[in-house]
């Protein structure tokens, strides 16, 4: 199975009333070599999945993308009606004790 078919490399894009975030498992984050170290404070994570906001971060997972020569995994999309229950968890940060 390729890297953009398997399912456990899906990505949701994901929408609330004030911003629009890319929710993506650490484990592909790690896998692609993210540059964390550049993630804004407009981003979130916890053990599981990072959600980078879309103005300034998910470009940083694009990028990564294309560095690999890899296409887009499964996109999945959710709007919500109310602010991300995922803006209560940490944000990014230079102090970010984000241990992968």
């Amino acid at each position: 199975m390729s890297f953009n078919t398997n399912p456990a490399n899906a990505v949701t894009y994901i929408t609330d009333p004030s911003a629009s975030f890319l929710k993506v498992p650490v484990r592909v984050i790690n896998n692609l070599n993210v540059e964390i170290n550049k993630i804004s404070e407009n981003s979130f994570f916890n053990d599981d999945f990072f959600w980078l906001e879309m103005n300034n971060d998910a470009s940083l997972f694009y990028d990564a993308l294309d560095a690999k020569f890899l296409q887009e995994p499964i996109m999945y999309t959710q709007t919500l009606t109310e602010l991300a229950h995922f803006r209560l968890y940490p944000r990014f940060s230079p102090k970010s004790e984000f241990v992968a």
